[in-house]
């Protein structure tokens, strides 16, 4: 069952690093977070979903795709362009999850098999 909440994305000056993370208390969460990272964090962005699993899943797929640095803990060393499209969500609700769906699908059909005319 999909959960509305908030997909987050936070910087670590210290650390040069973001990190991109969902929750449905984001007030809560970024007490978490404060405590526990030296030298602080800044919130960068937030992006409102209907589905924050899926939502955070291809948020983050961006991430993996263009970063310079990923560890196992979410935090990724992330291109301009990984968070200028990032930063380019405000909402991420089923229907955009959908659509996504589509294009990927559509663009591996069109890798492996050339297009359709």
């Amino acid at each position: 069952m999909a959960k509305a909440g908030i997909i987050y994305v936070l910087y670590a000056p210290k650390l040069g690093l973001y990190k991109i993370g969902k929750t449905t208390n984001l007030q809560q969460r970024l007490k978490d977070h404060r405590r526990r990272i030296p030298g602080g964090i800044e919130l960068i962005h937030q992006i409102h979903s209907d589905d924050i699993n899926t939502a955070e899943w291809w948020i983050q797929s961006v991430a993996r795709h263009q970063a310079k640095y990923k560890n196992e803990t979410e935090w990724y060393r992330l291109s301009p362009d990984a968070l200028q499209k990032i930063m380019s969500y405000d909402r991420f609700d089923a229907a955009d999850l959908a659509q996504l769906e589509r294009d990927v699908c559509q663009r591996l059909w069109d890798t492996t098999y050339g297009k359709l005319t």
